[in-house]
């Protein structure tokens, strides 16, 4: 059948001066209307190498599934296209032709291949200077000789190439398929490519340039990059840059670097934008009795942050807050940043709980930080702790002035890509300490001494589902173990940081665990709203000699929520429905969000 061409402009009406021409344009418009919306139907021969079923999924993944005008190009477009995807270089597609009339409302087309060759790969030449070695530079090809030649694999391989030469200092390297050589053998069309490597020269860092640093000073920074003077480039290590900066949390935005030659010296510009790194929130309120006869009682939060003193990265801390009539906590933190030039950071901490009018407890802990990595870090503290309690009726029996000193070992794995908003990345935290707690007991005046052992874990995984749906999925252990534990060792848990649904430090163990399941839509950089399930177990064995009964239960709260960045800092609110609790009763919980 010879195909029928629809070549019939509309214009050309106007410009036909006879009838006759005109009556056969009408025939030629109309045929090809009758073919266009009618579906095609192939029959294949001389394909060997691809299947029929194959070719046909093929014009169907082009949209070539009906009849239109040019149809015949685009069959052979497409072909000539999968054929050489397949290392038929040399394919022709020698007949198209489609019938002129439908049948059964289908028009079939037969097609005609000559496959050729396969073009297979022979061998691989590079032309190189001996600066970097070979075998490094052939384990970045995949494409080996006995392969099939593939354009765009080759392309792939020279990727890889350069990306062997920037990490060997050589970020100015390029190459280029310089010769393809093809011989027949065998049926087959051998291919030898030349690939030509120009390399230029080694690139050292001479220096390192800061912009946007308005305040932080710039050793600072570069001291973070973990880059020395003069040392020669290396991709990898250039490319932990931008996550190393950000990870001191000084700065709204962090350039990727860009490297640079001045008077012959080669540099690394880094771009930055100063955030706000000082923070005071001051929060007060008054909170009734719940009876008439009950007084009522002032309620607050202070916390004042300097996250980088003078421009220097050290940060100081001091918060005070009574969430509750029943708990005061003071806190002061100071860190030392790169102690020595080293990456060891060196913290103290003081830390005091008045829990009711039981006891007050006074902590002092000293860490260093050893910072392995811009995602792993190592840490030993040692701590003192002292417990003095009130001498009433309650605490006699279950309460002994106290006092503990402890060491411990804490393992810390962040790859997060935010620290407010992650979209990936997990944290992982292993902490295991031991130490021995001692007193005299009230009432017998005997002198006691017992171990105390915590062990703790907490991990974290992020996964974005797709553009700004997040799952954030936690799971928290803590175990603590000693023969002489009083109220004041033991574990908390129940609140904004732990499980929602119930009050602030509702339940106390020896064991407790809870997992977070939050589904979060993210709003802005440091923003997202979220739904969350939490799940939460207690556990403690009976203590007769501290009145403390048996406690074995687990827990679930669910609800809604939020992260909001405003001017006093990141807030976190949530509403969650604990056990039993209806709409009305349900918690409302705040939560301060500060990291360093």
């Amino acid at each position: 059948m010879i195909p029928v061409p629809c070549i019939a402009p509309i214009r050309a009406v106007f410009y036909f001066p006879h009838v006759k021409f005109l009556a056969t344009y009408l025939l030629l418009s109309l045929l090809c209307g009758s073919l266009a919306a009618q579906p095609l139907v192939y029959d294949f021969s001389g394909n060997d190498a691809i299947g029929s079923g194959s070719l046909r999924g093929t014009l169907e993944d082009a949209g070539i599934s009906q009849y239109s005008a040019g149809v015949r190009n685009r069959i052979v477009g497409a072909l000539l296209s999968r054929y050489s995807e397949e290392g038929y270089y040399a394919a022709e597609i020698t007949t198209v032709e489609c019938d002129s009339v439908p049948v059964d409302d289908e028009i079939r087309c037969i097609v005609e291949i000559n496959e050729g060759p396969l073009f297979q790969i022979a061998a691989i030449e590079l032309a190189h200077k001996d600066s970097v070695d070979e075998a490094a530079l052939r384990e970045a090809f995949d494409s080996e000789p006995g392969d099939v030649f593939s354009q765009s694999a080759i392309e792939q391989d020279i990727v890889r190439l350069l990306g062997v030469y920037e990490r060997e200092g050589y970020p100015f390297a390029s190459a280029n398929v310089d010769d393809i050589r093809v011989e027949d053998s065998a049926g087959l069309a051998l291919v030898t490519v030349r690939i030509a490597i120009e390399e230029g020269e080694p690139f050292y860092i001479n220096e390192i340039s800061i912009e946007g640093n308005k305040q932080t000073n710039k050793d600072v920074i570069v001291r973070e990059t973990r880059i020395e003077k003069g040392e020669r480039f290396n991709e990898e290590k250039v490319g932990e840059v931008k996550r190393r900066v950000e990870r001191l949390n000084f700065f709204n935005s962090v350039s990727d670097p860009t490297l640079y030659m001045r008077e012959g010296r080669g540099g690394l510009l880094i771009r930055v934008e100063e955030g706000n790194t000082n923070l005071f929130d001051g929060i007060i309120g008054y909170q009734p009795g719940r009876t008439e006869d009950e007084p009522g009682f002032v309620t607050g939060l202070v916390n004042v942050s300097f996250r980088n003193l003078f421009g220097t990265g050290r940060w100081f801390n001091a918060r005070w807050e009574r969430a509750t009539q029943e708990v005061t906590e003071l806190e002061l933190g100071y860190l030392e940043p790169w102690l020595f030039s080293l990456p060891l950071n060196l913290q103290g901490n003081y830390y005091q709980r008045q829990q009711d009018s039981l006891y007050i407890r006074r902590t002092f802990t000293a860490r260093a930080t050893y910072l392995a990595t811009s995602t792993l870090s190592f840490s030993a503290n040692a701590s003192t702790a002292a417990v003095i309690p009130a001498l009433t009726t309650t605490t006699v029996n279950t309460l002994n002035n106290s006092s503990t000193l402890t060491g411990g070992l804490e393992l810390r794995l962040d790859t997060r890509d935010n620290i407010y908003n992650p979209l990936s990345g997990i944290i992982l935290r292993n902490y295991f300490s031991g130490g021995n707690k001692s007193f005299t007991r009230q009432g017998t005046g005997e002198k006691v001494t017992d171990f105390i052992q915590r062990i703790e874990f907490d991990v974290h995984w992020f996964h974005q589902l797709w553009p700004r749906h997040i799952i954030a999925i936690s799971l928290h252990g803590r175990d603590l173990n000693g023969n002489e534990l009083d109220i004041s060792d033991l574990y908390r848990v129940g609140g904004a940081n732990t499980l929602r649904g119930y009050r602030e430090e509702q339940f106390t163990g020896t064991t407790i665990g809870w997992t977070n399941l939050e589904y979060r839509f993210s709003l802005g950089r440091r923003s997202f709203a979220f739904a969350f399930f939490d799940l939460g177990y207690i556990f403690q064995e009976e203590d007769e000699r501290y009145q403390r009964p048996r406690f074995d239960e687990s827990k679930t709260g669910y609800g809604i929520g939020g992260r909001l960045e405003t001017g006093l800092g990141v807030m976190g609110v949530s509403y969650a429905l604990g056990e039993g609790d209806s709409f009305d009763t349900g918690k409302i919980h705040f939560a301060l969000v500060n990291e360093f």
